[in-house]
């Protein structure tokens, strides 16, 4: 008998990748990650993406989309929707149409291998009401945490010289500007603005969840308790006792050294220095001192 999908909506940093390696390493599941990741549209790129490949702070030895690669062998993966059509909420029929196909085809590959199909999204939020008509024996939940921390973690990577978190966010908003409430283009070094107006999208979708849970703050034990089914609840207790075991966050000390080592790197880039403002030019000292003064 076929079992029921779980969508787990996690915008970045939330820690979203740590929790479902943890439903992963239940051999009754299938974890399919960020299936809409640009990666997936080439097998050479699915294969190559690791967490150990970039300062993600995920668990180690983490391979994204190893779950994905039977697919493209038999064809599946051309089934992959066209990202150029996606919209944060208001994407074309013809995109929602060829995602709906797709999750199709990624469950019904779960059910032949008689498991547990569980989806870990990245900003499908505005597709939940969507999802929820086409997929109605599906748990929709959703992964949130504190804003100013969230935030915290997008500057760290920005510090680090990852600039996608904030690059993409705002091709999200300004590519759907009815839905985030803008009359003008928001620019790339307002950061702060960037993530308050996403941040205020993703809360306006919040109520068409099944459940939310945060990670830093929630008790597990209350959650498992809303949740419907002896199935659900053996899926999430097991989980749950793998994350309360997984040393996945880096020490303060792994922390400061790569946080110091990208701030020096940085100002030894003169030509950089020189053709940028100083804000930008000591931001990773001055994120770096901001964290240290959170975790002494």
């Amino acid at each position: 008998m076929p079992k029921p999908p779980i969508f787990i909506y996690s915008s970045w940093r939330t820690g979203g990748t740590a929790f479902v390696s943890c439903l992963k390493a239940n051999t009754s599941n299938i974890l399919f990650y960020d299936p809409l990741n640009p990666a997936l549209a080439n097998i050479d790129r699915a294969l190559n993406s690791k967490s150990d490949s970039w300062p993600s702070n995920h668990p180690r030895n983490i391979e994204y989309f190893n779950e994905y690669i039977p697919l493209f062998s038999s064809g599946k993966m051309e089934l992959y929707p066209d990202q150029s059509h996606f919209k944060f909420r208001n994407s074309s029929d013809a995109y929602k149409t060829q995602l709906v196909e797709y999750l199709h085809e990624l469950i019904n590959y779960a059910n032949t291998l008689e498991k547990t199909p569980i989806f870990k999204f990245s900003q499908l939020e505005g597709h939940v009401n969507l999802l929820r008509t086409h997929f109605p024996a599906a748990l929709q939940l959703g992964l949130i945490r504190d804003s100013k921390d969230q935030c915290d973690s997008w500057l760290e990577q920005l510090a680090l010289g990852n600039t996608s978190f904030f690059d993409d966010t705002l091709k999200l908003i300004n590519e759907d500007p009815n839905f985030f409430k803008k009359n003008s283009k928001v620019t790339k070094l307002e950061y702060d603005k960037v993530f308050a107006t996403y941040y205020a999208g993703l809360a306006s979708v919040q109520s068409e969840l099944d459940l939310t849970l945060n990670l830093y703050e929630d008790k597990f034990d209350d959650f498992v308790e809303k949740l419907e089914g002896d199935d659900l609840k053996e899926i999430f207790m097991l989980a749950f006792r793998e994350l309360k075991d997984l040393d996945s966050r880096p020490t303060f000390e792994d922390k400061f050294n790569r946080m110091r080592q990208r701030s020096l790197d940085l100002m030894k880039e003169i030509d950089e220095v020189k053709n940028s403002t100083m804000w930008r030019a000591t931001w990773p000292v001055r994120t770096l001192i901001n964290v240290l003064k959170k975790l002494t």
